[in-house]
């Protein structure tokens, strides 16, 4: 019967005993086809050289289903009069055989992990893949039969409908759908494929096996489909292919890992044999870019990757703080922000600063927190940060009146304490002292002098601070509507403040200063909560000076929008503000006595994770080699973290000793959405420690916006090479600044990440950038255009027979007439 196949011009391939495929190199090369019956084993049908093809079931429930859904009837198919098909003997299971028109790639269908069904003609390559004739022998024992009404001499052609289908499938591989690294281009088939046949598959071992690893890291829904592409491929070369048992093997062996191998990899292989990744369709690729609502300052200067100011999501804070704060917002007009910051503030000076969150045994933070809003003269800090603190003041003079009495008492008990002072030293001095079993006359101890309540400070020097907090355990809060008279004052090298003392009132715990005049004087507990009101120009002249030692990277800074700055409206009513509602909040947190409060197991978990992320960006900012203010602010982070969630949880449930883990989560959220870029806008751009790698990076890309679809990393390491001063900065540290920067550009959706690579990515170029930024990228083309023609001039004077050089990418003489 063999003989009758090969008589009847069908191309055949040799199928060892025990197996259901070819095992030999080569055996899909058409000059391979067997002439003649093999002596041992069976044969398979190459279809793609038999004009020949196949519709493989190997589960009919599952087939039927799948196949129905798109209008045919698998039943039927079998059923036909002129049907010819195959039967292994493996229940469920069965092909069809039909005439091809032309040789098509099989697809394989997996459903839910399964295989069910294969439309089976040539290889992804356009060699042949084979099924295996009758009278063949199965590994099970059981021997391939024909069946069905029709006769394999006379094959039916392929039905129309299940052609459709098939090129339905096929028309998917070109579809770029099937993700890869993070935030990378999506890849397809095809272009796994293209890269893949590019490169020479007699290649060394080590990209042999990397190009294995790359198509094992993608996830498709077939999980074979990728391994008989490296299969095939690797069949192209006879002489090293190890056989179809060692490459499972092998390609079981590779284990994805978290920054292991990618297709990137791939793609970088065969860009060394001259293969070029197609770009992506940009049309599809980018969403709309939001074009926001900027201030003056930043439309006239440099709209380059500046660090930008966060949104704040009100959803995070508690509902009291932030429905007052958006009162008072509407009422002056003002950022809310600044009510927010002052009000959390006012929680942490009402707070008993001896309570403690206990992270570890050795890890107690306290309620005291250090905040600072940064806005211009005319941002309303003070009128919508002053009445937060009025609850404050409300206590101290509720106090008063207690004071009064006790210093009242005190005073009688002083008078007292003096009498009786006076009488013994008479009697020590008469005789009587002397005299056996004298008794001396009793003296009434002298109780502690009573202290007004103090909450709230406006201005103190740090002996004064010192000499407050010597009967004052419980700490407060030192309010700075402008910070420039203490910032200088900090600053100065002749005043005689202690800076240590201000950095110990943060800490909080005993103190002890000493100085002339005064004495010792010894405190219990230097607690103080600090808020403070600064202008950009304040901050930006002091911060070097104040962050010597750390002092201003310990504040929370946050830098109003001047979007928010509005027109004042009417106040809310009495009966409809939360007024009331907020000063019922600082006085329920200052009633609550000193308490160890703990993190619950779930707070514990969100918290760790946490400081794992804020480990790995501070570990980031010292690559990126980020000013040295910054990164010491950074390392705040998981402080300042705990504080909040501390001050939030005595919001909320000042009585209950564990802090819950939505708490947690909102506060970490917090940090890492507007605390931490806050800082970041604050110490790089309003502190003008920002490097100029970035903005060397967004100029050149949109330099490049319309004009080149693609931008891969070595070109903009020449750019930033050639204009940047950072001629210290090492080629991997240099390499991390600029992926940074096209990090965070993707994030505002002027590139794309299209080909990952740890030495070679690229990046997919928005378009819409050169409309969006049109002046500035005018600009940009006219200044570069003209050093490339001042370079045209001294060549033409000192070397007249010498090639010119092109325009600026981008450039065009119209702009020249613009500019005119």
């Amino acid at each position: 019967m063999i003989a009758s196949y090969i008589q009847h011009g069908w191309k055949l391939c040799h199928v060892p005993e025990g197996t259901k495929g070819p095992q030999q190199a080569g055996w899909n090369k058409p000059e391979n086809a067997l002439t003649e019956a093999p002596q041992h084993g069976g044969v398979g049908l190459m279809h793609s050289y038999s004009g020949t093809c196949a519709l493989d079931i190997d589960d009919y429930d599952a087939a039927t289903v799948w196949l129905k859904e798109r209008g045919i009837n698998l039943h039927a198919l079998f059923a036909a009069a002129d049907a010819v098909a195959i039967d292994s003997g493996n229940p469920g299971h069965g092909k069809l055989l039909f005439l091809s028109p032309v040789p098509l790639p099989t697809k394989k269908i997996v459903v839910d992990g399964k295989n069910i069904l294969e439309f089976r003609c040539a290889s992804v390559s356009g060699s042949s893949m084979q099924d295996v004739l009758p009278p063949s022998r199965h590994p099970s024992g059981t021997t391939y039969q024909w069946t069905g009404a029709g006769n394999w001499q006379q094959l039916p052609e392929l039905p129309n409908e299940l052609l459709l289908v098939w090129n339905d499938l096929l028309a998917k591989d070109a579809e770029r759908n099937i993700k890869t690294e993070a935030n990378a281009a999506p890849t397809s088939i095809d272009e796994m494929r293209s890269a893949l046949f590019a490169i020479n598959p007699n290649c060394d071992r080590k990209p042999w096996i990397e190009c294995g690893m790359a198509l094992a890291s993608v996830q498709t829904e077939d999980p074979n489909q990728l391994f008989n592409l490296w299969d095939e491929w690797s069949q192209g070369s006879p002489s090293k292919y190890p056989g179809r048992a060692e490459m499972r093997s092998q390609w079981k062996s590779f284990k994805p890992l978290p920054n292991g191998i990618g297709i990137g990899t791939l793609f970088f292989h065969a860009a060394l044999c001259q293969w070029r990744r197609p770009a992506p369709d940009v049309s599809q690729l980018f969403a709309p870019i939001e074009d926001e609502v900027r201030s003056a300052e930043e439309v006239v200067g440099d709209l380059s990757l500046k660090a930008r100011l966060p949104t704040n999501d009100p959803s995070l804070w508690p509902a009291i703080l932030v429905a007052r704060a958006n009162e008072l917002a509407v009422e002056v007009g003002a950022d809310p922000i600044v009510s927010l910051m002052a009000g959390l503030s006012a929680v942490s000076g009402a707070a008993h600063k001896q309570s403690v969150l206990k992270i570890n045994p050795s890890w107690k933070v306290p309620p005291t927190i250090w905040t600072m809003t940064i806005g211009q003269p005319a941002d309303k800090k003070t009128p919508a940060s002053k009445p937060l603190f009025a609850p404050l003041r409300k206590l101290e003079s509720e106090d008063r009146r207690r004071y009064e009495e006790e210093m009242l008492l005190w005073i009688g008990k002083e008078a007292r304490h003096a009498a009786d002072m006076k009488a013994f030293r008479d009697w020590q001095q008469s005789p009587e002292a002397h005299m056996p079993n004298a008794v001396p006359p009793t003296v009434m101890g002298l109780p502690p002098k009573p202290e007004p309540l103090r909450l709230v400070l406006t201005d103190a020097t740090t002996q004064k601070v010192v000499s407050m907090a010597e009967h004052r355990p419980r700490g407060f809060l030192l309010h700075l509507d402008e910070m420039a008279r203490w910032l200088t004052k900090l600053n100065d090298t002749r005043n005689s403040d202690d800076r240590g003392c201000w950095i110990q009132g943060f800490e909080t715990g005993p103190y002890s200063m000493d100085r002339m005049g005064i004495g010792s004087i010894r405190v219990e507990n230097m607690a103080l909560s600090m808020y403070g009101n600064c202008q950009p120009a304040v901050f930006r002249q002091n911060l070097q000076a104040s962050s010597t030692d750390g002092i201003i990277q310990r504040f929370m800074p946050v830098v109003l929008n001047p979007i928010h700055n509005k027109m004042w409206q009417e106040a809310v009513p009495s009966f409809m503000s939360s007024e009331n509602s907020y000063e019922q909040l600082i006085r329920r947190v200052y009633a609550a006595p000193a308490f160890e409060y703990v993190l619950s197991p779930g707070a514990m978990n969100v918290f760790r994770s946490f400081c794992e992320w804020a480990l790995k960006f501070r570990a980031n900012s010292r690559i990126l080699d980020e000013s040295i203010p910054y990164q010491t602010a950074l390392g705040k982070m998981e402080g300042n973290c705990s504080r909040v969630m501390l001050l939030f949880h005595m919001i909320e449930s000042p009585y209950d000793l564990e802090i819950s883990e939505d708490v947690a989560f909102r506060v970490t959220q917090l940090f890492k959405t507007f605390f931490i870029p806050s800082m970041r806008y604050t110490y790089l751009e309003v502190g003008k420690q920002q490097d100029q790698t970035a903005d060397i990076v967004f100029n050149t890309v949109l330099q490049w916006a319309s004009s080149k679809a693609t931008v891969t990393l070595s070109e903009l390491r020449v750019e930033v090479k050639d204009k940047s001063d950072r001629k210290d900065v090492l080629p991997s540290q240099l390499d991390m600044m600029i992926r940074a920067t096209m990090d965070e550009m993707a994030t505002m959706n002027y590139v794309a990440l299209f080909q990952d690579h740890p030495r070679y990515p690229s990046w997919t170029i928005n378009p819409a950038m050169a409309d969006l930024f049109a002046e500035k990228r005018r600009q940009i083309i006219l200044a570069r255009q003209e050093s490339i023609d001042r370079l045209k001039s001294n060549l033409k004077k000192d070397r007249p027979n010498a090639k010119g050089c092109g325009n600026a990418i981008g450039f065009d003489d119209s702009m020249r007439e613009q500019n005119q």
